[in-house]
């Protein structure tokens, strides 16, 4: 079945019409999980964010092409290296983004997926679960791994 939107390389965002927003990495942000795709929290510090624990209270998706080229890790897999880097966090409702999903889980399109530890997604349990994405695209994986999703969170 052909896929329904062009996957692109290198990009994290798609159709962010809502723009990003700018804010930096929080001195209580854990530096190994502030990887382009994950799900952000406000820190406890004015303008900065750290990496999401639960679907409640998650400001966006961290973000790379927006964030200027000297700020940007090596690539949309590696992880952004220091506290107080001004990095682009992107949260327009029915934007595509390319999540990371915690391991030992699988999705397809229409999987309804929250927030968990390190700012990855899994699926929901039950009904009454908060929705923060919905699964673009069908993955399977041990470790974590990223897949498209559509961002449902304002």
């Amino acid at each position: 079945m052909p896929s329904l939107f062009n996957k692109p390389l290198n990009r994290i965002v798609q159709n962010d019409f809502g723009g990003a927003l700018f804010a930096q990495i929080g001195p209580n942000a854990t530096l190994a999980y502030m990887i382009p795709g994950v799900v952000v929290a406000n820190d406890t510090y004015d303008n900065c964010f750290r990496e999401a624990t639960d679907p409640s209270n998650n400001i966006g998706v961290l973000g790379y092409e927006e964030t200027l080229p000297a700020n940007q890790p090596l690539s949309i897999t590696s992880a952004y290296t220091a506290t107080g880097t001004k990095v682009a966090i992107h949260n327009t409702p029915g934007m595509r983004f390319h999540a990371w999903i915690a391991a030992n889980q699988s999705v397809k399109p229409g999987t309804r997926l929250k927030c968990t530890a390190a700012g990855q997604l899994t699926q929901t349990t039950s009904p009454s679960d908060p929705v923060n994405a919905v699964a673009l695209e069908t993955v399977t994986g041990t470790s974590a791994f990223q897949a498209w999703c559509i961002w449902t969170m304002r």
